[in-house]
């Protein structure tokens, strides 16, 4: 092959290339996991009223809409976990149609069961689209995980969570692309 010809293949593979990285289609397979640094929870609103735990109602297994059939929870705690979604109709309908932004009140539950062995039940993980104010430099994102004794662990703006989900490229939420 001459000098010619192959400073052409070159040309048409750099545009190639160019091309495949410009396209805006959503990602094919999971995204869901950040390479941010994960510090340690913070007190979200020391010294404010807790807020009621309404967020994670004790049907929402049957008053929500699944997600996903069960797949990897890649994101959380390395992979240790198995997990199904679940979603009220705000976020749902934003969830499938790609929106940019989801509404005040969007509601995503994740139900978590350890991995291989006897699938014990993990914790159970909500965030919440509050108010324009709640934690704007974040989305206005309200994270909740709730220990699989029940305990409420994390309730509010913990830097573990939104430094993370600040890597999603739609409003802070993970898409799962077409794995199970």
């Amino acid at each position: 092959m001459d000098a010619i010809a192959r400073r052409w293949r070159l040309l048409l593979t750099l545009a190639a290339a160019a091309t495949a990285a410009a396209c805006d289609k959503p990602p094919e397979s999971p995204v869901g996991v950040s390479q941010a640094m994960r510090p340690g929870p913070r007190a979200a609103d020391a010294g404010a009223a807790p807020r009621p735990l309404t967020v994670l109602p004790a049907d929402f297994r049957t008053r929500l809409g699944k997600l996903s059939g069960r797949f990897v929870s890649a994101g959380h705690a390395g992979a240790r976990f198995d997990a199904l979604l679940y979603a009220n109709e705000g976020a749902t309908e934003a969830f499938a149609k790609h929106a940019g932004t989801f509404p005040v009140g969007a509601l995503f539950i994740k139900e978590h069961w350890e991995r291989g062995g006897d699938g014990k039940r993990g914790p159970v993980m909500a965030m919440e689209k509050m108010a324009a104010g709640f934690d704007p430099a974040h989305g206005d994102w309200r994270f909740v995980v709730v220990a699989a004794d029940g305990e409420v662990v994390v309730d509010g703006k913990p830097e573990g969570c939104v430094l993370c989900h600040d890597d999603a490229a739609h409003d802070h939420v993970f898409r799962l692309g077409s794995a199970p």
